[in-house]
């Protein structure tokens, strides 16, 4: 028989949605699953909107009270889609109570928060992630795997850039528009992708940051909605990371280069599907030789028991990175892997809280800021 892991989830909006989707999916997604993944509860302020979403996606309780949640004995699992100035407090709520968490990114928004939280996750045995859904494309797993095996060499130069246009022509961010509930704008919502990804596929943390923002509706923000920085990495690489809420003609064109000194890698959010790898190594010659770029068709291949259905030739889309993403965590809940060997850990993003903010810094002071990093 197989094991249920109750899960509930905390917010009813977008990102609600999307994680409600995932877990309830699952089941179509991978073949034999050793878990049951059950929508148990919906935590919502209002009870209109908590009432909505049981029905709507399947819940079996809604409750308005985040406590009725944590304190639940039948609960696994707290998923939490709130607005980010929440994030810590509730963390740390369902960690002290037994419950195993997956959080939106950013965890947190500012530096006492990320310690508050470190210390209460440094020695829980529940297992405590974030979502970087992007991580899990076969796309971007496999840019990762190619840099593992050492086909780039060692990274030179990388740029990334998340561009969207949704800033254009409106009269209201909502809480993503207040920078004491966001901790930032553009950099902390987009941001926080784009450098995860950098981060995540090159194993290399960044050591220093030059950051520039800027506002262009001032009338209804406090927080940038553009945002460009310089960074380098440990390892003495240099590259550039531009975010944007406010760039016409894009959709969500989330896009990086990492280049090394044997071969580079490309991907494009709006082209999932294909990786393009360049491999230094091939020789050039009068009319191009073997030189160039390769496309590499990585669709929707993934590792048994995914790529069964839909068929691992059909294209892939951005709700499957997260219902991937889901599935490595609540499989990783279900092995009791507390250290989610496979997935993003909730500890480790706080070290990404600490590259923003010192982004941040850097727009003050414009001075190349150090990051501080909260845990090695």
């Amino acid at each position: 028989m197989r094991k249920t892991i109750n899960v509930a989830v905390v917010g009813t909006g977008f990102m609600g949605k999307t994680h409600s989707y995932a877990i309830s999916n699952l089941r179509y997604f991978y073949s034999d699953l050793l878990f049951e993944a059950c929508l148990h509860t919906v935590c919502s302020r209002t009870e209109e909107n908590a009432n909505k979403a049981k029905e709507q996606y399947g819940f079996k309780y809604e409750v308005t009270d985040y406590d009725k949640v944590v304190l639940n004995p039948e609960i696994d699992v707290v998923s939490i889609c709130t607005p980010n100035s929440m994030h810590a407090e509730q963390i740390i709520k369902a960690v002290r109570n037994g419950k195993h968490v997956y959080c939106e990114k950013p965890a947190v928004t500012t530096r006492d928060e990320a310690i508050m939280v470190q210390n209460v996750l440094k020695d829980t045995q529940n297992v405590c992630g974030i979502v970087f859904n992007n991580r899990y494309f076969p796309a971007t797993m496999r840019a990762k795997q190619l840099v593992e095996e050492g086909r780039i060499g060692n990274v030179v130069g990388f740029s990334g850039r998340y561009l969207h246009s949704s800033g254009l022509n409106r009269s209201s961010y909502g809480w993503r528009g207040d920078r004491k509930m966001s901790g930032g704008g553009a950099l902390y919502d987009l941001g926080s992708h784009v450098v995860d990804l950098i981060t995540h596929i090159t194993g290399n943390r960044i050591k220093s940051v030059i950051g520039k923002g800027h506002i262009l509706n001032k009338a209804i923000t406090d927080c940038d909605e553009h945002f460009s920085m310089i960074a380098r990495l440990e390892n003495g690489g240099l590259g550039t990371i531009t975010v944007s809420r406010i760039t016409i003609g894009t959709n969500d064109d989330l896009e990086i280069e990492i280049h090394g000194d044997k071969g580079a890698i490309k991907f494009n959010l709006m082209e999932p599907n294909k990786l393009y790898f360049f491999d230094g190594s091939k020789k050039t010659s009068p009319y191009g030789g073997e030189s160039g770029y390769t496309v590499i068709d990585c669709i929707g291949k993934y590792e048994y028991p995914g790529g069964v259905f839909p068929s691992s030739k059909a294209p892939v889309s951005w709700l499957r990175g997260h219902v991937h993403s889901m599935y490595i965590f609540l499989q990783s809940v279900y092995e009791g892997d507390t250290e989610l060997e496979k997935g993003a850990k909730l500890l480790d993003s706080l070290n990404i809280n600490c590259i923003l903010e010192a982004a941040l810094v850097s727009n003050e002071t414009g001075k190349e800021e150090e990051v501080r990093y909260i845990n090695n």
